[in-house]
């Protein structure tokens, strides 16, 4: 069980980040190009501003699970590496289910207001395309951080129980 509740945690993360890496390749291109036609012809390629402001929340939920796989993120060290090991898988884990209930939240409130913004036809101002797909991908990467962030504290209550068993085993 815990080696598959790892399994998960690392495939999710890897997924959502390369999913994410190509996105940011994607609008980075763009950019590039549409800075290349503005010098050389002088007509850019439209929307480059507005495919980067509704990509990027989703991207930014993407490479936050990136830094989560490789331990990145900032956090308090000074307090946090004084603590044992057993007390710091416990703060991640609430940690993990806070943020993952914070993540859920957000998801379903994207959710109802790309719902709503389908409903009334929205579409962004410059390339006339539907906002909602954008917003739905958000709001699904919410909720995919959610996911991760629950696995991820169900495979660290797992090695707290193993690591538990295993000391009263040899007491």
């Amino acid at each position: 069980m815990i080696k598959l509740l790892k399994v998960l945690v690392d495939k999710i993360g890897v997924l959502l980040s390369i999913i994410g890496t190509l996105l940011l390749i994607f609008i980075m291109m763009y950019t590039v190009i549409s800075v290349f036609l503005r010098f050389f012809t002088g007509v850019p390629l439209l929307g480059t501003v507005e495919l980067g402001s509704i990509l990027l929340p989703a991207l930014s939920a993407m490479f936050y699970i990136y830094t989560d796989i490789v331990e990145k993120h900032v956090r308090a060290t000074i307090i946090y590496e004084r603590l044992s090991i057993k007390m710091q898988r416990i703060l991640d884990i609430v940690y993990d289910l806070i943020g993952g209930g914070i993540f859920a939240i957000v998801g379903w409130r994207g959710a109802i207001y790309a719902s709503k913004c389908a409903q009334m036809g929205s579409e962004t101002s410059v390339l006339a395309l539907p906002t909602p797909p954008f917003q739905y991908s958000f709001s699904i990467t919410c909720f995919c951080f959610a996911f991760y962030l629950f696995i991820k504290s169900l495979y660290l209550f797992s090695i707290i129980n193993r690591e538990s068993h295993a000391t009263v085993g040899h007491a």
